[in-house]
């Protein structure tokens, strides 16, 4: 016989197999679940840009979705690749209750449990009392039920900012590395080294050249697509828009 977390964590896993298929009909880029890392950083911009405009018109669910704002004081939502493996890939999280809202408003939803009321509430759960129940269990004990993933402290090699003067283009993550101070890694290997705030400046970027705030080259190859900002370009995004100036630019001061 089940355990009452197991069963609350076989239900959630039925609501997120059914958000795959969601977003499997709707995104048209396959099983979320059998994604690489390129098609994974694509769909969470991709995402983001179909949230954002629902959080300008409605401050609901830009409070259900934990309500944050870019540096623009623009409402925003930023999941990170590690949440979404763990959700879709691992299958080892619940997933945040702002996450669940998050997914289920990209779906055309109120919220998960407007999601789950419209699917057929019976599926998930037998009655609105253990509804209730499962909810206050993940907000009164977070860390037992929506576990976060586990900070791992990552040694990335300080970026050598004298190199990096005598270049005037960079891919978006490498930009982001280097804003933090750490030497960029390889294309492939940077998914799997970038800390949440790298990976944050990055989406940024991102962000700032589809919304054409920040002119960038785009190469568009089979697996997906490259950007490249050049350093005038990202010098006048900076100062046009109030960011404090990160000290891979300043080669004045070297």
């Amino acid at each position: 016989m089940l355990t009452f977390k197991q069963e609350l964590m076989e239900k959630w896993k039925q609501f997120w197999t059914d958000v795959a298929k969601g977003i499997e009909a709707k995104y048209e880029r396959g099983n979320p679940g059998k994604w690489q890392e390129y098609q994974m950083e694509e769909f969470l911009i991709h995402m983001s840009s179909e949230l954002e405009p629902k959080f300008i018109d409605d401050a609901d669910l830009h409070y259900k979705c934990g309500g944050a704002y870019n540096n623009h004081k623009i409402p925003y939502y930023k999941l990170s690749a590690s949440s979404f493996r763990r959700i879709f890939i691992r299958e080892d999280s619940l997933g945040h209750i702002t996450t669940r809202n998050a997914f289920a408003i990209y779906l055309g939803y109120q919220s998960a449990e407007d999601y789950i009321h419209r699917k057929n509430v019976n599926a998930y759960f037998q009655t609105g009392k253990e509804r209730i129940e499962s909810d206050a269990l993940c907000h009164s004990n977070p860390g037992k039920y929506n576990r976060e993933p586990v900070p791992v402290i990552l040694e990335l090699q300080v970026a050598d900012f004298e190199k990096e003067d005598k270049n005037d283009e960079w891919m978006v993550y490498e930009i982001a590395f280097l804003w933090c101070g750490k030497e960029p890694p390889g294309i492939q290997a940077h998914f799997y080294l970038m800390t949440r705030e790298i990976e944050h400046i990055k989406r940024d970027l991102h962000h700032a050249v589809e919304n054409g705030l920040l002119q960038a080259r785009t190469e568009v190859a089979q697996n997906g697509l490259t950007r490249y900002i050049r350093r005038e370009a990202l010098e006048e995004y900076i100062k046009k828009y109030g960011l404090d100036r990160p000290d891979f630019l300043k080669k004045e001061l070297r």
